[in-house]
């Protein structure tokens, strides 16, 4: 399910155990959950009996990350096309996977500990970090790692 956090704004895709809970909740007719957000790690207060059609869980898209290309800090957004795919609108990188892009970070990590510091990772999905979470140094960093290459 598609939840939007009541403390940070941001939308996220609920884990299966908090789905489990809410369903649980709503046959019980209970009113009153606490939900915790991803993105902030806060809980929240959350009716589940407003919820539509909680059966319908939506695919997980990834929206915010930042490109793990090298040089490139630009933003990943999920576009829905014919194919639908992931693309950086800085670089001109895309892919039609997740599961690529999920590989094209670990490698960006893996060569560049540094870019750890703009990605969580929560039931297995990378999820962009608060921007004021994000090192001062980390545009610049990325920008020199063009120097490696020479």
């Amino acid at each position: 399910m598609n939840l939007l956090c009541d403390n940070c704004k941001k939308e996220f895709i609920t884990s299966e155990e908090q789905d489990r809970f809410i369903l649980a909740s709503r046959k019980k007719s209970m009113k009153f959950i606490m939900i915790k957000c991803p993105h902030c790690s806060m809980s929240y207060a959350f009716n589940p009996m407003h919820l539509n059609n909680p059966e319908n869980k939506k695919t997980p898209v990834v929206n915010g990350l930042r490109c793990p290309k090298e040089t490139c800090a630009g933003i990943v957004s999920y576009i829905e096309d014919t194919p639908p795919f992931f693309g950086c609108g800085e670089c001109g990188n895309v892919w039609f996977k997740k599961e690529d892009l999920y590989g094209d970070i670990k490698n960006i990590i893996s060569k560049y500990p540094y870019r750890n510091h703009v990605y969580n990772i929560v039931n297995g999905e990378y999820l962009p970090v608060p921007d004021k979470e994000i090192p001062s140094y980390y545009d610049k960093k990325v920008d020199l790692e063009w120097d490696d290459k020479l």
